[in-house]
């Protein structure tokens, strides 16, 4: 694991996200990008109560290893419908006893084209930007 606070965690799973789905953006150099929401069901998380549904939470970012192999990392957007959410999954998890892990977020500079800060540094090595819709390696 990278020392960099904003390091992205490998969520690799097996197989592409393109058998479920084609990616929302095609950043180029073997890179895609799919946003993912946030819809929790309030009536078994009321913690949520009054934070609407957030379309685009985040992202993940799927593409391929130097070998090959296919690897995917999540980051969080950092938008004031993310800090709500996050907020409220501190305090319910302060509640309950529980230590709460606050994940780094990036910034969004423009949704159309997407472009996010800072770069991405994957477990697996890869690091880049992603700047008006495209894949910039670092």
């Amino acid at each position: 694991m990278s020392d960099d606070p904003h390091a992205v965690p490998d969520v690799s799973r097996h197989g592409s996200w393109r058998e479920h789905r084609a990616p929302d953006i095609e950043l180029g150099s073997d890179h895609a990008l799919w946003f993912i929401g946030w819809r929790p069901e309030r009536d078994l998380n009321p913690q949520y109560d009054g934070i609407p549904d957030v379309p685009r939470f985040g992202a993940n970012v799927e593409h391929l290893k130097p070998d090959g192999r296919l690897c995917m990392a999540c980051i969080h957007f950092d938008t004031p419908e993310v800090r709500a959410v996050e907020e409220a999954s501190k305090r319910q998890s302060e509640k309950l006893g529980f230590q709460y892990h606050e994940y780094p977020r990036w910034q969004v500079h423009s949704w159309e084209p997407l472009t996010i800060s800072p770069s991405l540094l994957c477990s697996c090595g890869d690091h880049g930007f992603i700047r008006e819709g495209k894949w910039v390696k670092a």
